[in-house]
């Protein structure tokens, strides 16, 4: 998931690769993984699951929403975030 997210900042983001950081935060009841783009980055989307099964690329972010218990964008779409809770 981490693989993904970050994948997802190198290749859609405008910045330079380097300009990629994480967070990574836990606690007793959750741990929250956080990717950050330096620089504008294309809108985060599902793919259309129609359009999925044309391809074999866009379908990452749905991995990210069946296994995550929370997932979402921040600051107009210049980060990608998942959770899990205990």
């Amino acid at each position: 998931m981490l693989s993904e997210i970050v994948s997802n900042a190198v290749e859609h983001g405008s910045g330079p690769a380097d300009a990629i950081g994480m967070l990574i935060e836990a606690d007793e009841v959750r741990l929250r993984v956080q990717v950050d783009q330096v620089g504008s980055v294309s809108g985060v989307h599902l793919v259309d699951p129609h359009f999925v099964a044309l391809t074999v690329r866009g379908q990452g972010l749905r991995i990210v929403e069946a296994l995550a218990d929370s997932w979402g964008t921040g600051e107009p779409d210049r980060n990608v975030w998942f959770e899990f809770r205990a």
